[in-house]
């Protein structure tokens, strides 16, 4: 009899105690999770960072068309936190890049210009009549040296006494002038520019 009492007493001491420690509880929960390890992730835009700077992360920060992405700092590719820290570029890859071309906008010389217009090279070459030839570099390309000859086909045609080499110089902002002496026959002077597209023209 005494242990039935004593369980007796001590289950409604539990209903007690249950009901004396009831409280209200408030959960709160993030989709998708702002942690965490997912095997695939698919979007159809995507916002990294506060990108419009106004210090919240809201709708306004994530690109409107479909396909696009937009990161407020930097990107990193096959490199480690580190190395990224360690680094101002915007665009930080650990290996080799394949691209068709890449514009670049504020290059550290030069006028913007496609990355593979560096070290494209032209030459234009004039033959002239009488005492002078000038060649000039197309629009786009700097002249970046001069040459000139008597003659196209580099033959003494003439004696030197009538139509002797007398140089070549540059000309105007991206020319160049062969000058020559007129006093023969058959004088052919021939004038070369040297271009270089994307370079600085003088």
């Amino acid at each position: 009899m005494k242990k039935i009492k004593f369980m007796a007493i001590s289950i409604f001491g539990l209903f007690n105690l249950c009901f004396a420690a009831e409280e209200s509880i408030t959960i709160t929960t993030y989709y998708p999770s702002p942690y965490g390890s997912y095997n695939s992730l698919q979007t159809n835009k995507l916002g990294v960072g506060d990108n419009n700077g106004d210090g919240v992360l809201t709708s306004s920060d994530v690109p409107t068309a479909s396909g696009d992405m937009l990161v407020k700092d930097q990107i990193g590719i096959n490199t480690s936190v580190s190395s990224l820290a360690a680094t101002s570029s915007r665009l930080y890859v650990g290996g080799d890049i394949s691209t068709n071309d890449i514009y670049l906008m504020s290059p550290k010389s030069g006028s913007a210009r496609w990355a593979g217009d560096i070290g494209l090279f032209k030459i234009v070459t004039v033959v002239g009549t009488g005492a002078a030839a000038i060649c000039v570099c197309p629009s786009g390309y700097a002249r970046i040296a001069c040459s000139g000859s008597r003659e196209s086909n580099v033959q003494d045609t003439c004696g030197e006494s009538n139509c002797g080499y007398v140089g070549v110089i540059p000309t105007a902002t991206n020319g160049c002038k062969t000058g020559v002496d007129a006093g023969g026959e058959g004088t052919e002077p021939v004038a070369t520019c040297y271009c270089m597209k994307g370079a600085i023209e003088e």
